[in-house]
């Protein structure tokens, strides 16, 4: 297994570990907290699919599912007038963590074609 790989598998779960420490510690909307869960879910299956080989199925949600959730949380962070809401500093750890699993994603489904 490539490192890159062992990087992305590594980073998936630490984001898989991070929806679901929050929904345990910060009170939540109940919409909020299963949409957490959701998200832990897709990462904990990127993960798996990663350890088990299918490097393509994950490399492609890996894609999908980071940028749609930085996408989901710049609505969430960034006014209508461009400036930053109050929980962008919050957010900007999760933001950066999905768009590395995203640019490595990207990186290896590049390489395998």
């Amino acid at each position: 297994m490539k490192y890159q790989t062992i990087l992305l598998s590594m980073f998936s779960f630490i984001v898989m570990l991070g929806f679901i420490f929050v929904d345990l510690v910060a009170p939540l909307p109940r919409f909020l907290f299963f949409e957490n869960l959701l998200y832990a879910s897709i990462y904990g299956i990127i993960t798996l699919l990663l350890l088990s080989k299918y490097f393509q199925s994950a490399y492609i949600l890996g894609i999908i599912s980071s940028l749609f959730i930085v996408g989901r949380i710049s609505r969430s962070i960034i006014a209508t007038d461009g400036s930053l809401l109050e929980l962008w500093q919050e957010h900007l750890a999760i933001s950066l963590f999905l768009l590395f699993i995203a640019s490595i994603s990207l990186y290896e489904l590049i390489k395998l074609k």
